[in-house]
C-alpha cells in the first residue's frame, strides 16, 4: 500500500537503521505522529506501520518510552488486555509480530 502514513513510516525506518543523526530522525518522528487524525492513523495497515515505526524508533531513545496501546474489536476496547510488540531482525529484512496477552 502507498499512503502518507506508509512512506513517512518506511523512511523513518530507513534512516533509523543507517544511523541519521537525532535531530534529523526526530523530525521524521513528529511528521509521522502528525499524521494521526484523532489519535490514529487512517487505515488498519497505516496504524500497523506507524506502530512499527514507533517501535524502532523506541529502541534507540535513552529513556525507555512511556506510552499505551488500546485494543479494539468491531468498536469496542478489549478490557484485560496487555499488547506487547517485539521487533526482530531477520536475513530477509525485518520481521515483526504482535503478541496480545491476558493481564
Amino acid at each position: 500500500m502507498n499512503s502518507p502514513t506508509t512512506n513517512q513510516s518506511q523512511a523513518l525506518r530507513l534512516f533509523i537503521d543507517q544511523k541519521t543523526p537525532p535531530e534529523i530522525i526526530d523530525k521524521l518522528f513528529q511528521s509521522l505522529l502528525n499524521l494521526r487524525r484523532h489519535g490514529t492513523w487512517t487505515k488498519t495497515y497505516n496504524n500497523a506501520q506507524g506502530l512499527i515505526a514507533l517501535a524502532e524508533y523506541s529502541q534507540i531513545q535513552p529513556t525507555p518510552p512511556n506510552f499505551a496501546a488500546t485494543v479494539k474489536l468491531a468498536g469496542k476496547q478489549l478490557e484485560g488486555l496487555k499488547q506487547k510488540l517485539r521487533v526482530k531482525r531477520s536475513i530477509m529484512g525485518f520481521r515483526y509480530s504482535f503478541h496480545v496477552q491476558r493481564t
